[in-house]
């Protein structure tokens, strides 16, 4: 189901029915392998998840269903760059856009969707199993949980995939 919050945003639901633990497990070995960024806000891993993990056969399935919804927005358009954010206690996200032209925020684990995404000061609700596709170059970020409240919200998993329009 496509709900159109703008002509430039776009928010999916009910994605995939492939479950969130296996994914979850795939994020957290490649973090205790140290497959995790230094030079960006704790907790995120290397932009190149996608690379590392497409033979398996669920981010086979999560990949042609994101790419299948940002061809709805865009038919010309390549992957760049997929990586994990972990937002936990000590993590701090800011405010950021990127270089590349759509971004999908495909949100994996968040037991309380007000912790989504902030774009343009409007926070678009990070659901379990969603897919939120808007412009790269806006300016957004991560909702960070506050330190008291993350004992009730655990952390929250998203994926996400970079795209350049060809």
């Amino acid at each position: 189901m496509e709900i159109q919050l703008s002509n430039k945003i776009h928010l999916y639901k009910k994605l995939i029915p492939v479950p969130k633990e296996t994914f979850i497990k795939d994020i957290d070995e490649q973090i205790s392998l140290g497959n995790l960024c230094k030079e960006v806000p704790k907790y995120q891993t290397y932009n190149d998840l996608y690379d590392k993990m497409k033979e398996k056969t669920h981010w086979k399935v999560l990949y042609k269903e994101v790419l299948n919804k940002v061809m709805s927005v865009d038919k010309n358009v390549k992957l760049h760059s997929s990586w994990a954010n972990i937002l936990r206690k000590d993590s701090s996200f800011a405010d950021h856009t990127h270089d590349t032209d759509l971004t999908a925020i495909y949100y994996l684990k968040n037991k309380y969707p007000e912790f989504g995404t902030s774009i343009k000061n409007l926070i678009v609700p990070g659901e379990e199993n969603s897919l939120l596709i808007f412009n790269a170059k806006i300016m957004h970020s991560i909702v960070n949980i506050q330190p008291e409240l993350y004992d009730k919200t655990g952390p929250r998993y998203s994926i996400v995939f970079d795209f350049v329009c060809q």
